[in-house]
């Protein structure tokens, strides 16, 4: 087989690939009732927030949930105690963009 067909059909093949996983990404968009731009914004939030979480001493990102939607913020999950669970609600609250939280967090006994 020639190369230059290989490298075609595989430049082929990756550009449906993308094409395929923007339209599915889109498909998603519009069932969340979002526009992109919109949806955008939620991802950067949740990101922002997800990352200062990260970065906070004794607090199990891993156990903490968040989520957002049109700059609401939704956090579920476990805490150890309510120091944690405080400090959690702080840094969702106090993140540029948030204008909403909803607060599900559990506190384990």
């Amino acid at each position: 087989m020639n190369v230059k067909f290989i490298n075609n059909k595989f430049k082929l093949s990756f550009c449906l690939l993308l094409i395929s996983v923007f339209f599915l990404t889109a498909c998603d968009i519009v069932n969340k009732g979002q526009l992109p731009s919109k949806y955008l914004d939620d991802v950067v939030l949740t990101t922002k927030i997800k990352s200062n979480i990260l970065t906070t001493k004794d607090i199990r990102s891993n156990d903490i949930h968040i989520e957002s939607y049109n700059n609401t913020v939704q956090i579920t999950g476990f805490v150890k105690d309510k120091k944690t669970y405080n400090k959690v609600y702080d840094i969702v609250r106090n993140t540029e963009g948030v204008k909403k939280v909803v607060n599900n967090l559990i506190i384990r006994k």
